[in-house]
């Protein structure tokens, strides 16, 4: 469910073959924390900015390491693992109050206080 997006810092860990959670949405400026929560293998974080199309950022973290990065641009960015391509993460950065992803059917709800607000989707499908 979207929520007021006030945390400016959140994890996605690395374990099981995963990236966890798969998506996120982060406020601009918003800090995101990686970590490799494996026993004993070395992953990845490849960031691409979608509307650039071009790489961010890109390091190995071996077993127990975090690696860091702030999200100074709003916009879509990938997230992969180069040693292991089924790894995949979506961050999609914001200067909206409020957001979040939509469940995997497309829905979603908004629990927001009472007010005026402007609806700003975006998607990955070329359809909307």
């Amino acid at each position: 469910m979207p929520a007021l997006l006030e945390q400016d810092e959140k994890t996605i860990d690395q374990f099981g073959l995963e990236f966890s959670p798969t998506a996120i949405v982060l406020r601009t400026g918003g800090r995101v924390r990686f970590t490799n929560s494996e026993s004993a293998m070395v992953h990845n974080v490849e960031i691409r900015s979608l509307a650039k199309d071009s790489i961010l950022f890109t390091d190995d973290a071996a077993s127990g390491e975090t690696l860091e990065l702030v999200f100074d641009e709003p916009g879509a960015y990938d997230v992969t693992c180069d040693h292991h391509p089924g790894m995949t993460s979506f961050i999609y950065v914001t200067d909206a109050s409020y957001g979040g992803p939509a469940e995997s059917d497309g829905s979603f709800a908004f629990d927001v206080p009472p007010g005026r607000y402007t609806l700003s989707v975006w998607s990955v499908e070329p359809s909307l």
